[in-house]
């Protein structure tokens, strides 16, 4: 019996149990993995030679595009920067050296935002969470002495005031009394002398 496509010296069995491997492993090929971008902070270094108004210009803008990306869904073809790089920049220029109002208050609400979302660098943003709120106490317990002795210097202007005033008080009464020495020598004066007339009268 002659066997179709058949090759003298090959094993047609073994042939066909590696056509059905071959097929076999084609059907199951592993499926592709796609990697999954993950939006981490720009590099800060974009920041660095920023005068104090380009700071001020920037996080203005920063600002208002965040609202905006709060308000808007964003499309496929949005080209506006994420929610999440937009908060890593205003991170980074409300720490910045050169902000010339810096709102650390704000800040750490960023970097705890930041520490909640990222997700390789949450070490990075809890240090600063931690650094950020102790920055907070310490200005708010700053602003309280400072309260405090403003406070005690209006006092004390205003019990100098008093003593100034005490003082001049004082020496118009000084002057009261010497005037009234005077008189009253006058009247000791006038008494001595009416006392001699009525001497040599009697």
């Amino acid at each position: 019996m002659n066997v179709p496509f058949c090759i003298p010296g090959l094993d047609t069995r073994a042939v066909l149990v590696a056509f059905l491997l071959a097929l076999f492993c084609g059907c199951f090929t592993p499926p592709v993995v796609t990697k999954v971008k993950i939006i981490e902070p720009r590099p800060s270094e974009q920041f660095i030679n920023l005068s104090s108004e380009e700071v001020t210009a920037e996080m203005k803008r920063l600002q208002k595009l965040l609202l905006d990306t709060a308000t808007t869904s964003a499309s496929s073809t949005d080209q506006r920067p994420s929610r999440q790089e937009i908060i890593t920049d205003l991170f980074e220029l409300s720490v910045h050296l050169n902000n010339p109002d810096p709102d650390y208050q704000q800040a750490y609400a960023y970097a705890a935002t930041l520490y909640r979302i990222s997700k390789t660098r949450k070490l990075y943003y809890l240090n600063w969470e931690r650094v950020l709120k102790t920055q907070v106490r310490l200005r708010a317990e700053r602003d309280s002495l400072e309260n405090a002795f403003q406070k005690d210097s209006k006092k004390s202007r205003s019990l100098a005031y008093v003593v100034r005033l005490r003082e001049k008080q004082i020496d118009s009464l000084k002057v009261v009394i010497e005037e009234q020495k005077e008189k009253l020598e006058k009247l000791k004066k006038l008494d001595l002398t009416m006392e001699k007339q009525r001497s040599t009268i009697q």
